[in-house]
């Protein structure tokens, strides 16, 4: 899960930045990728049926 209270969290690096080095990142397996990504948080809140939303424009 994506912490946004870690002190340095969008001063040094942005949301964006954080999610490109996740899909990039050649030490993070594509199982943990999806994982770290979405997959835990459905399974631990109980989405079955969730939906991707559409990027909001000028959000970070």
């Amino acid at each position: 899960m994506f912490g946004s209270d870690y002190p340095r969290t969008m001063v040094e690096i942005t949301y964006k930045m954080s999610f490109d080095f996740i899909l990039k990142s050649s030490e993070i397996s594509p199982e943990n990728k999806e994982k770290f990504l979405g997959k835990n948080a459905k399974a631990f809140y109980g989405f079955k049926n969730a939906k991707e939303i559409e990027p909001i424009k000028n959000m970070l």
